[in-house]
Protein backbone atom coordinates (compact mmCIF):
# COMPACT_ATOMS: atom_id res chain seq x y z
CA UNK A 1 0.00 0.00 0.00
CA UNK A 2 1.34 3.42 -0.49
CA UNK A 3 0.46 6.90 0.97
CA UNK A 4 1.29 10.12 0.36
CA UNK A 5 1.42 12.69 3.30
CA UNK A 6 1.67 15.91 2.55
CA UNK A 7 1.22 18.28 5.33
CA UNK A 8 0.28 21.86 3.78
CA UNK A 9 0.96 20.84 0.18
CA UNK A 10 -1.19 23.41 -1.71
CA UNK A 11 -2.50 22.99 -5.62
CA UNK A 12 0.79 24.96 -6.84
CA UNK A 13 2.85 22.14 -4.97
CA UNK A 14 0.89 19.81 -5.81
CA UNK A 15 1.39 20.45 -9.94
CA UNK A 16 5.14 20.44 -8.80
CA UNK A 17 5.07 17.01 -7.51
CA UNK A 18 2.92 15.47 -10.59
CA UNK A 19 5.59 17.26 -12.59
CA UNK A 20 8.54 15.94 -11.57
CA UNK A 21 7.00 12.28 -10.38
CA UNK A 22 4.19 11.94 -13.58
CA UNK A 23 3.61 8.66 -12.94
CA UNK A 24 2.84 8.84 -8.64
CA UNK A 25 0.21 6.85 -7.61
CA UNK A 26 -1.44 6.58 -4.35
CA UNK A 27 -3.32 4.06 -2.09
CA UNK A 28 -4.02 6.69 0.79
CA UNK A 29 -3.90 10.21 0.55
CA UNK A 30 -3.35 12.57 3.87
CA UNK A 31 -5.43 15.63 2.64
CA UNK A 32 -3.14 18.63 2.38
CA UNK A 33 -3.05 21.50 4.86
CA UNK A 34 -6.20 20.37 6.80
CA UNK A 35 -8.79 20.41 4.06
CA UNK A 36 -8.75 24.06 2.65
CA UNK A 37 -10.01 25.43 -0.09
CA UNK A 38 -6.37 26.03 -1.81
CA UNK A 39 -5.33 22.38 -1.55
CA UNK A 40 -5.80 18.50 -2.83
CA UNK A 41 -7.76 19.70 -6.08
CA UNK A 42 -9.35 17.78 -8.80
CA UNK A 43 -6.42 16.67 -11.03
CA UNK A 44 -4.41 16.20 -8.26
CA UNK A 45 -6.85 13.69 -6.85
CA UNK A 46 -7.42 12.31 -10.93
CA UNK A 47 -3.53 11.25 -10.65
CA UNK A 48 -3.04 9.84 -7.43
CA UNK A 49 -6.21 7.64 -7.51
CA UNK A 50 -6.07 7.56 -3.77
CA UNK A 51 -8.67 4.62 -1.94
CA UNK A 52 -9.06 6.52 1.07
CA UNK A 53 -8.06 9.98 1.84
CA UNK A 54 -7.57 11.55 5.96
CA UNK A 55 -8.52 14.83 6.50
CA UNK A 56 -6.93 16.04 10.14
CA UNK A 57 -9.08 18.87 11.09
CA UNK A 58 -9.95 20.13 14.22
CA UNK A 59 -14.08 19.84 15.35
CA UNK A 60 -15.66 23.11 14.89
CA UNK A 61 -12.64 24.82 13.72
CA UNK A 62 -12.25 28.50 13.18
CA UNK A 63 -11.39 28.35 9.07
CA UNK A 64 -14.58 25.75 8.37
CA UNK A 65 -12.15 23.54 7.45
CA UNK A 66 -12.07 20.43 5.87
CA UNK A 67 -14.15 23.07 2.85
CA UNK A 68 -17.36 21.77 1.05
CA UNK A 69 -15.48 21.74 -2.17
CA UNK A 70 -12.42 19.40 -0.93
CA UNK A 71 -15.20 16.87 0.24
CA UNK A 72 -17.58 16.87 -2.97
CA UNK A 73 -13.98 16.30 -5.32
CA UNK A 74 -12.86 13.72 -3.15
CA UNK A 75 -16.82 12.13 -3.04
CA UNK A 76 -17.20 12.46 -6.61
CA UNK A 77 -14.36 10.18 -7.22
CA UNK A 78 -15.35 7.76 -4.61
CA UNK A 79 -13.02 7.98 -2.26
CA UNK A 80 -13.22 6.89 1.82
CA UNK A 81 -13.02 10.15 3.71
CA UNK A 82 -11.81 9.73 7.22
CA UNK A 83 -11.69 13.07 9.21
CA UNK A 84 -10.55 13.83 12.88
CA UNK A 85 -12.98 16.16 13.35
CA UNK A 86 -15.89 13.58 13.06
CA UNK A 87 -14.04 10.17 13.74
CA UNK A 88 -11.12 11.38 16.38
CA UNK A 89 -7.88 9.60 16.12
CA UNK A 90 -7.56 7.51 13.31
CA UNK A 91 -4.99 4.29 13.37
CA UNK A 92 -3.72 2.06 10.90
CA UNK A 93 -2.28 -1.42 12.10
CA UNK A 94 -0.27 -3.42 9.62
CA UNK A 95 0.16 -7.08 10.73
CA UNK A 96 0.87 -10.41 8.40
CA UNK A 97 0.97 -8.18 5.03
CA UNK A 98 -2.98 -7.02 6.42
CA UNK A 99 -4.17 -3.83 7.11
CA UNK A 100 -6.74 -2.00 8.96
CA UNK A 101 -7.88 1.41 9.33
CA UNK A 102 -9.75 2.14 12.91
CA UNK A 103 -10.91 5.25 14.98
CA UNK A 104 -11.65 6.06 18.08
CA UNK A 105 -13.95 8.88 18.82
CA UNK A 106 -12.78 12.07 20.64
CA UNK A 107 -13.78 11.32 24.82
CA UNK A 108 -15.13 15.19 25.00
CA UNK A 109 -17.79 14.55 22.57
CA UNK A 110 -21.18 11.25 22.70
CA UNK A 111 -22.26 12.98 18.78
CA UNK A 112 -19.20 11.07 17.21
CA UNK A 113 -20.56 8.02 14.86
CA UNK A 114 -17.65 5.65 13.66
CA UNK A 115 -17.17 5.11 10.00
CA UNK A 116 -15.83 1.33 8.85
Amino acid sequence: MSWILTGDLEKEGEQEVMNVFPNIKADVLKVGHHGSKGSTGEEFIKQLQPKTAIISAGKNNRYYHPHQEVLQILQRHSIRVLRTDQNGTIQYRYQNRVGTFSVYPPYDTSDITETN
